[in-house]
């Protein structure tokens, strides 16, 4: 358990864990007919505040896909098409996570901006990503 809380990796799965855990609860109550609204709100105001937390853990990541495009770059002499897919993944993700941080600015009230759009940009950069990730382990 230790080791695992000393990655950002692990922390990240933590505090996913106990998110959607406490969704898990909500619903439970919800469909059981609870009577304790208070409880219920209790709950999802702990769901709200690991998600925040969970997002919060991930400021500046995208200082670790800058380093990642560089190695990209610098690295796998072999194969260009391969080469060429991981810098476009690591560029892809970069700019996720620079949006992810955005819309994190956002969502706390520090930056005004369409939340739900900016969101749906960044999904779209981490469905790019996934694929040029897919793309590459096949290669």
């Amino acid at each position: 358990m230790g080791k695992m809380l000393n990655t950002r990796a692990g922390r990240d799965k933590m505090f996913r864990t106990w998110g959607y855990g406490t969704k898990t609860v909500i619903a439970l109550l919800e469909q059981c007919d609870s009577q304790d609204k208070e409880l219920n709100a209790k709950l999802a105001a702990m769901a709200k505040n690991l998600s925040e937390g969970r997002r919060t853990w991930r400021l500046f990541i995208f200082l670790n896909n800058w380093l990642s495009m560089i190695k990209a770059i610098r690295g796998n002499k072999g194969n260009p098409v391969l080469r060429g897919i991981l810098i476009a993944k690591t560029v892809v993700n970069l700019i996720f996570a620079f949006l992810d941080n955005y819309v994190w600015l956002g969502k706390v009230g520090l930056v005004k901006m369409d939340v739900k759009a900016r969101n749906r940009q960044a999904m779209q950069f981490w469905f790019y990503g996934a694929v040029l990730g897919a793309v590459a382990a096949l290669s």
